[in-house]
């Protein structure tokens, strides 16, 4: 029994230990890769097409009347929805 006790509290100890030495550089590592996401999707939300994208899709509902908004509204909250759900 006290042998179980022993190897339990040095394999506590062991992987204690380990986290201790590892948790840095994986901290680090995901901070610097979040980083580069955020830089890369900044970018591109910032890119001429994408700008153009959005004024051309505002033009497009601005010019609606008022019963073309409206189904566009209700198609739209239709597909909010996840591909696989059937009910929505």
């Amino acid at each position: 029994k006290m042998t179980k006790t022993i190897l339990k509290s040095a394999l506590f100890g062991a992987l204690f230990g380990a986290l201790l030495f590892f948790a840095p550089g994986l901290m680090l590592t995901m901070v610097i890769v979040s980083f580069i996401i955020k830089l890369v999707i900044r970018r591109k939300m910032r890119s001429g097409k994408f700008q153009a994208y959005r004024i051309a899709w505002a033009d497009k509902v601005r010019s609606m009347s008022d019963e073309e908004y409206a189904q566009f509204k209700t198609s739209v909250n239709s597909r909010q929805c996840h591909a696989y759900c059937q009910t929505c």
